[in-house]
């Protein structure tokens, strides 16, 4: 950030605060009641920090490429959505003996958690895609494809967190866009797709 070039700071003040906050949950190893799991959890926000600050940097330094973060991070949830549902339907070969008892999507993480929240991060940036006038007809149709796969790992993972956030995040990308119908249109036509998976499993 402090290389690019000058002008407002935008995301300095947040990534400050998260600090604070990543520092805060560092000094609480000194009088937590289990300091082994403090420690686990401060080194997690160290993580997420790192990240975060990276990419506020990245979008700092290249401020004209933030389409291909938002393809990039549709694409990456995809192909984990994917990897969940492929999971789930060869459990034998690509799900760990402990985690077969479950009926709620684990792959690749483990935690139903995390796996529906990376489908519902990759949501916007699909429904985003599928919209698009400028891109083939074909890539839209695959970011169709995209949402239906994104959509049935939300709702088989059984987790509230994802859920919610897959909603907000598809109703914030519906009411800042600017054709909302079509690409409510999209979003119908991805969740008609999930429809069956779910209804199946």
């Amino acid at each position: 950030i402090a290389l690019s070039a000058r002008g407002p700071r935008w995301g300095g003040a947040t990534i400050a605060l998260f600090a604070a906050f990543t520092a805060l949950a560092a000094l609480s190893i000194t009088w937590s009641v289990e300091p082994n799991w403090s420690w686990y959890g401060a080194n997690q926000l160290l993580c997420c920090l790192a990240v975060f600050a990276g990419a506020a940097g990245l979008a700092r330094t290249f401020p004209d490429r933030w389409r291909a973060l938002a393809g990039g991070v549709a694409i990456a949830a995809t192909a984990l959505s994917g990897w969940a549902l492929l999971a789930k339907v060869f459990p034998a070969a690509l799900t760990p003996a402990g985690d077969q008892q479950y009926g709620r999507l684990l792959e690749p993480f483990g935690y139903w958690n995390a796996t529906g929240l990376a489908a519902a991060i990759g949501l916007p940036g699909c429904l985003w895609l599928a919209d698009r006038r400028d891109l083939p007809r074909a890539l839209r149709s695959l970011s169709v494809a995209a949402l239906t796969v994104g959509i049935a790992v939300v709702v088989l993972s059984y987790s509230r967190s994802a859920a919610l956030a897959a909603v907000i995040g598809l109703a914030c990308s519906l009411a800042l866009g600017r054709r909302r119908l079509s690409a409510a249109l999209m979003l119908a036509v991805g969740a008609a797709g999930a429809l069956p998976i779910v209804l199946w499993a």
